[in-house]
């Protein structure tokens, strides 16, 4: 997605970083083996200006706020700041022309996180490892899932999604539906089924209905409680807004949000080493929550 607002952390990479650096701390490195580990594990953005920008800005804000800025750090995020570079490479990596508010609203976060650096910092805070989903599925498992009606259907595991601590599983679902789980025999062969929110009138790509972008701001199960009553009155909103299915139409990446939310009582591997035509996660959806699955398979492909 990217950047989708001014703030310092209204960006995908800000929010990976605060993430993936409060976790090198709670796992017991020191703030400087953790920010090493980090401009490591993101060198890439060394060749991009406005995302190495994002990269400082947001490091020295995370580290600040656990109590843990280094004295580089700071002076490197202070400098883009004061020297005008920050507005202008976030200027630069607009898609669309932006109105003057926006860009005034950028400043204002950059004064603010300015002002914030400048300041004492708390004292070091104590950090728990977050819950990381890690999936035992393989790719060319095939899963036999049950729904509330009883009725089963199959997942394919055709792609994973992997880093430092989750595992999160790429699938589709095969074409079928049925009383009782079927054989490997029944299964290979069948197509993918697809999304049926493609079939509605495309709306503007990345305009969230009001319900939906005030959710954002609240807790975890809230976003997914609107993400689902947003599909009910938007479907067009999984569809992205996009006029027909793309290679990843009914392609979702699948995970738990809390441990053991899967109910393993209507999950079951029924095939392994299934031949499957794999899928990067780039351009899968993304629908983590078991507890909200049925009603997502209902919304997004009419199976209940």
């Amino acid at each position: 997605m990217g950047a989708w607002g001014p703030g310092i952390f209204s960006d995908d990479l800000a929010c990976d970083l605060r993430e993936e650096f409060r976790e090198l701390i709670a796992e017991g490195h020191s703030p400087r083996q953790a920010t090493e580990r980090l401009r490591s594990d993101y060198i890439d953005v060394e060749d991009l200006p406005d995302q190495r920008s994002v990269f400082c800005l947001a490091l020295a804000a995370t580290q600040w706020k656990l109590g843990r800025l280094l004295d580089d750090v700071r002076d490197e995020a202070l400098r883009l700041i004061d020297s005008g570079e920050a507005l202008e490479l976030w200027k630069s990596s607009l898609i669309d022309e932006e109105d003057v508010r926006s860009v005034r609203r950028r400043q204002t976060a950059l004064e603010k996180l300015r002002e914030q650096l400048l300041k004492p910092q708390p004292g070091p805070k104590q950090i728990r490892l977050p819950f990381a989903s890690r999936t035992e599925w393989e790719i060319g498992h095939a899963v036999a899932y049950r729904l509330g009606s009883g009725r089963h259907i199959v997942f394919r595991v055709i792609g994973m999604d992997e880093g430092r601590r989750h595992r999160h599983a790429i699938v589709d679902i095969a074409d079928w539906i049925g009383d009782e789980p079927p054989v490997r025999k029944e299964i290979e062969g069948l197509s993918r089924l697809p999304s049926v929110l493609f079939a509605v009138t495309p709306r503007t790509p990345g305009k969230h209905p009001p319900a939906l972008t005030h959710a954002l701001k609240s807790t975890p199960e809230n976003k997914r409680l609107a993400v689902i009553e947003n599909f009910r009155e938007n479907p067009w909103m999984f569809a992205g807004g996009r006029s027909g299915p793309p290679e990843s139409d009914g392609v979702f990446e699948l995970f738990e949000d809390r441990p053991n939310e899967m109910p393993t009582d209507r999950t079951r591997v029924i095939a392994t080493d299934l031949p499957v035509a794999q899928a990067e996660c780039e351009g899968a959806e993304v629908f983590g929550g078991w507890s909200l699955l049925d009603e997502f398979l209902e919304i997004s492909f009419e199976l209940r």
